[in-house]
């Protein structure tokens, strides 16, 4: 590794790719942080997006037909968030 970061400096900027598709090859180098949207940090992120959603609304005890107006797309993105992980999404 020490050897690798060595000829990585000598490189300059190109050594940062140079080491990721060396360290690639072993399954350690960079990885893609663009999140999908069927990936786990993001359906936890729509998920609780979509719950805060009910819970400002619901602040006052009362969903209102303002509130209900409000939250029917809310429901809908939760619920296809949830369908591959139900039974009926196997159907």
């Amino acid at each position: 590794m020490r050897d690798l970061i060595r000829i990585a400096s000598f490189l300059g900027e190109e050594g940062v790719v140079f080491l990721s598709k060396a360290l690639g090859v072993i399954g350690l180098g960079a990885h893609s942080l663009t999140p999908r949207p069927g990936d786990p940090g993001m359906v936890i992120a729509t998920l609780a997006q979509g719950v805060s959603q009910f819970a400002i609304r619901g602040a006052d005890n009362v969903y209102c037909h303002v509130d209900q107006g409000a939250l029917e797309p809310v429901a809908d993105e939760l619920i296809a968030t949830l369908v591959p992980f139900s039974s009926r999404g196997s159907r």
